[in-house]
């Protein structure tokens, strides 16, 4: 690998171990001059869709780094075929490495296994000890080489990539999506009700009245927000015919208010800044008519309490234990490490595996990407969805390296039956996925659980 000139690879659903093989065996081998890139074609007929333009994206992104040396895309017509993909590499890789001095290496982590396998066997007995073949093993993130063994270190700690380039080469971009509004008092609040073990109050109250009063039941998606201050007046039977307030059922709004917010909540709630206060003084704020506009609404309703108070909150509170917790990582490792939250991740060609999707908080360590997806919900239905949810959108840009937590208010025995579903079902390995529950939010026991999962 070290004397190479050319470096071959495979390239399958996703690049990412073949951008870090790059990285490491260009930074071990100054006599690298060209790469090869091995991916699969369109076949319409069969509605299947090639890696070329994944294959493309990651030669885009190697050139917009500075990369100098020579690049080609080697395509393959049918790769389930193994005299296709042999005849494939005999017309379009081999005839061009065919110098008698020269030595190759293959990396063969991406591609599917009969590209893998086809591959390597072609190579091996074409080209013999002039060629060399590793993988990138994703139990322990070093590199290894059939015949020399391990290469490397932990590689995490020596390649870094950034959510930007993660995102650029697996063809997606950030979107704008909507943060939850930046409160540290507000959010100081709800860590000390966490530490408090009253956690059970707040989410109480939230069903209780935060979802009787803002929000419909849908059959098919759950909870939906009531986005206009005519259908909240509507919903809740507090105007009549002609558009006027009752006085006398918004005086049972008030009264049901009282009675069912604990006193916690109530010091919470007049923590939220004045422009977004869902109170006035000590009630709770109800829009009037012809004095109150649809943006007052927006700015009283939507955004403290879709917007934070009913579950956005603790994706904001997850991601600050996080950060600032870091410092306890050894030195060389914090360095490797950025945390991010509230990423909507764009598609940005139009191949069919292409959706949109979003990461509640997305942790990048070196290269390998955690995924953490939080819910307030307690129903183990809508638990496991997201759980599910998490798990398939890291794989997709991470890789078998990425992990998924999955943090809930479920309890410790709903929250290891679903850790168990959540394998069971989708065939993942122990350690891919962990799942966190209420007794698990205290801030010490939150990051303890995280950096155990991910660093060990």
């Amino acid at each position: 690998m070290e004397n190479a000139s050319d470096l071959i690879l495979l390239m399958g659903t996703n690049p990412l171990p073949n951008y870090v093989a790059f990285k490491c065996v260009k930074t071990v081998n100054p006599n690298l001059h060209r790469l090869w890139i091995v991916h699969s074609e369109d076949r319409p007929e069969q509605s299947f869709v090639g890696t070329k333009e994944l294959a493309e994206v990651l030669k885009d992104t190697l050139r917009d780094e500075g990369e100098t040396i020579e690049i080609n895309l080697v395509p393959l017509r049918d790769i389930s075929s193994a005299r296709r993909i042999q005849e494939d590499l005999e017309n379009r890789l081999l005839t061009h490495l065919k110098g008698p001095n020269q030595l190759y290496h293959l990396n063969y982590t991406g591609g599917t296994k009969a590209m893998a396998v086809h591959t390597y066997r072609k190579l091996e007995a074409e080209l013999k000890e002039r060629c060399s073949f590793s993988y990138l093993d994703a139990r322990d993130f070093a590199l290894k080489d059939d015949q020399a063994g391990v290469l490397t270190g932990d590689l995490r700690n020596e390649i870094q990539v950034d959510l930007e380039t993660l995102m650029r080469i697996h063809d997606y971009e950030k979107g704008i999506s909507t943060p939850a509004p930046d409160w540290p008092e507000v959010l100081d609040k709800m860590a000390r009700i966490i530490e408090e073990k009253a956690l059970v109050d707040y989410l109480d109250w939230v069903r209780t009245f935060l979802n009787s009063h803002y929000f419909r039941r849908h059959p098919f998606r759950g909870l939906a927000f009531i986005e206009r201050q005519k259908d909240f007046w509507k919903e809740n039977r507090l105007v009549d015919n002609d558009g006027r307030i009752i006085p006398e059922k918004a005086d049972e709004f008030q009264e049901k208010f009282r009675s069912i917010t604990p006193p916690r909540v109530l010091e919470l709630l007049q923590l939220i800044p004045s422009e977004h206060a869902p109170l006035e003084g000590d009630k709770w704020w109800i829009p009037r008519p012809n004095t109150s506009s649809n943006r007052e609404y927006h700015e009283r309703a939507e955004v403290p309490i879709k917007g934070f108070l009913h579950g956005k909150w603790l994706e904001s509170y997850v991601c600050r234990v996080l950060r600032d917790n870091l410092q306890e990582l050894p030195t060389g490792t914090r360095r490797k490490v950025s945390v991010d939250k509230n990423w909507r991740i764009l598609k940005r060609s139009n191949r069919q595996d292409g959706k949109d999707f979003e990461l509640d908080v997305i942790i990048v360590y070196g290269y390998q990407v955690t995924g953490i997806s939080v819910t307030t919900a307690v129903l183990e239905g809508i638990c496991k969805q997201k759980g599910f949810e998490v798990m398939h959108r890291v794989n997709q840009i991470g890789g078998d390296e990425g992990k998924a937590i999955l943090v809930t208010c479920l309890d410790d025995s709903k929250k290891h039956r679903l850790e168990d579903d959540l394998q069971i079902i989708s065939g993942s390995p122990l350690g891919k996925i962990k799942v966190l529950g209420i007794e698990d939010l205290p801030e010490q026991r939150l990051w303890q659980e995280i950096r155990k999962f991910i660093w060990g």
